[in-house]
């Protein structure tokens, strides 16, 4: 289960939330998290909520869902989690889910490839999107 103190990461301290931010986190978490139990995974933030701030310094999109807590990336070592979820769109469509294409959540780090899944909850045309 991923956790309001896992989502914030802690930067909530430096950066408090607003209604809307607190409003869009527990939408996001709880769909999250009942797509999780669902599917009997466990995994941890890789990326939760994100100030403006660092969105901007880490290069993140513009209009990144991390800023307004509307958008979460989990850890997903080998890919497994992406293959299924893109399997699994139905689900994905019964918890308000929207899941970035896996083939664009990956980068090689000190030689190692490091895989995560991006959901969020903004609409969009497709369940499965890419950026």
């Amino acid at each position: 289960m991923i956790t309001v103190e896992d989502y914030l990461m802690g930067r909530d301290k430096e950066f408090p939330l607003d209604m809307l931010q607190a409003r869009n986190m527990a939408n996001l978490l709880s769909r999250v998290n009942f797509l999780l139990a669902t599917l009997k995974i466990e995994t941890t933030v890789s990326s939760g909520y994100r100030p403006s701030a660092l969105n901007k310094k880490i290069g993140g999109a513009k209009m990144s869902t991390h800023t307004v807590c509307a958008g979460i990336d989990l850890h997903d070592s080998f890919g497994k989690i992406g293959t299924l979820l893109t399997i699994r769109k139905d689900l994905l469509e019964k918890c308000g889910l929207y899941l970035e294409n896996p083939s664009y959540t990956k980068k090689e780090v000190n030689g190692l490839m490091v895989s995560w899944i991006h959901l969020d909850i903004k609409k969009r045309n497709n369940i499965i999107f890419n950026p």
